[in-house]
């Protein structure tokens, strides 16, 4: 008898034969359950942050309807000038120079930052990203080789990037506006919120912690997105085919970036 090599078995194939129609079935209903459920968590957020929006409006218009009795108390600093196209007295926008000191009264989310200047109780809105929100340490913020976080001395002066939910305020050394073209170097870390004497408006105070929550409502329906996309490319569908009209306006509105403030 001839002598005959044996042939090793081809594990894909081996897969594909044992890979029964109804595997896939059931795979494809266990993704679309989850997808579900994390809609239904995203849909609840975005409605428990709709309606907070309205308490921080209400909330904020009921402490800055005072302004005109209270002294301008700088809390943050002009880094990019800027000259409105156009003003209405719906939507007031300031003309600003750079290093010129504001009062930062809200730091809306939509990108655009309700301010006062110095010798001008009027207020208006600044682009965000032209402003830095400053604060100034209140002790000694030691925590040694803590990956993340800062050092600070008394006395220092932080700007403040974005705060937390947990309590904590992302910050880096404040050294001034930054010259056009340099890269921006200086270390960026966490600081304790206790630990900041800040100066903020008692419209930001007053919505302080409303606005944390929206904060961590963003986060979920971002994350919820997020999840979403991956399960519709589990299932083989394009992202709007499997996530519905709602949520695809809201990945588009992202995309199209910053629009321009529409309160106070």
């Amino acid at each position: 008898m001839g002598c005959f090599a044996s042939k090793k078995p081809d594990p894909a194939k081996n897969d594909q034969e044992e890979r029964l129609p109804e595997d896939d079935e059931e795979t494809n209903q266990l993704i679309e359950a989850i997808a579900q459920r994390i809609v239904g968590i995203r849909t609840k957020a975005e409605d428990y942050s709709a309606q907070l929006q309205v308490q921080v409006a209400e909330i904020e218009n009921s402490k800055l309807g005072i302004l005109e009795e209270q002294p301008v108390r700088v809390n943050g600093v002009v880094t990019v000038g800027y000259e409105p196209e156009s003003s209405t007295p719906e939507v007031p926008l300031l003309e600003a120079r750079e290093g010129q000191e504001v009062e930062i009264l809200v730091r809306e989310m939509g990108g655009w930052a309700y301010c006062r200047r110095v010798g001008d109780k009027t207020p208006g809105w600044l682009p965000a990203d032209r402003i830095a929100e400053l604060a100034q340490l209140i002790a000694d913020h030691e925590v040694g080789d803590a990956e993340g976080l800062l050092n600070l001395k008394l006395g220092d002066v932080v700007e403040v990037v974005s705060r937390h939910y947990s309590g904590w305020a992302q910050c880096r050394l404040w050294t001034g506006p930054q010259l056009p073209g340099s890269t921006n170097d200086r270390q960026i870390g966490w600081v304790t919120d206790a630990y900041l004497q800040d100066n903020r408006s008692e419209a930001m105070l007053a919505s302080k912690w409303h606005r944390l929550v929206l904060q961590a409502l963003e986060e979920v329906v971002a994350y919820a997105v997020q999840l979403e996309t991956y399960l519709a490319q589990a299932m083989g569908k394009s992202s709007c085919e499997a996530l519905g009209s709602d949520c695809c306006n809201l990945v588009q509105a992202k995309e199209q970036g910053t629009k321009a403030p529409t309160r106070h």
